[in-house]
C-alpha cells in the first residue's frame, strides 16, 4: 500500500492513527522532494563550475564522501537558543487571538 502499511493493518487503525500515518507519508514525500531539488541544484552548480572554472571543481571522492561539505558556523547551544527564541516569538504572536 502507498502509505507504507499492510492493507489489513491499515484499515484496523482508528481515524487518528490513519491521519498520523498519512501525515507521515506527506512529510516523507516533502523530504524526498527537497532532497531531489538539492541534488538537482548541486548538479547544476557542479556543471557550471566544470564549464567555467574546471580547475576549481572539487575532487569527486572528497565531494561524495562529504569532506568538501560546508562546515557549521554555529554551536549546538547557539542553534538550540535560536529555535527556543523563535518558538517563544511564535507563541507571543498567537496569544492575542
Amino acid at each position: 500500500m502507498a502509505a507504507g502499511q499492510a492493507y489489513d493493518l491499515f484499515w484496523a487503525l482508528t481515524l487518528r492513527e490513519v491521519m498520523n500515518v498519512l501525515d507521515g507519508v506527506v512529510e516523507r514525500e516533502k523530504r524526498h522532494a527537497t532532497q531531489q531539488r538539492a541534488v538537482m541544484y548541486a548538479t547544476a552548480k557542479l556543471a557550471a563550475i566544470a564549464h567555467h572554472d574546471p580547475k576549481s571543481l572539487p575532487d569527486a571522492d572528497r565531494f561524495i564522501g562529504g569532506q568538501d561539505a560546508p562546515k557549521r558556523f554555529a554551536s549546538d547551544d547557539e542553534i538550540s537558543t535560536f529555535f527556543m527564541v523563535r518558538a517563544a516569538k511564535s507563541k507571543e504572536r498567537k496569544e492575542p487571538r
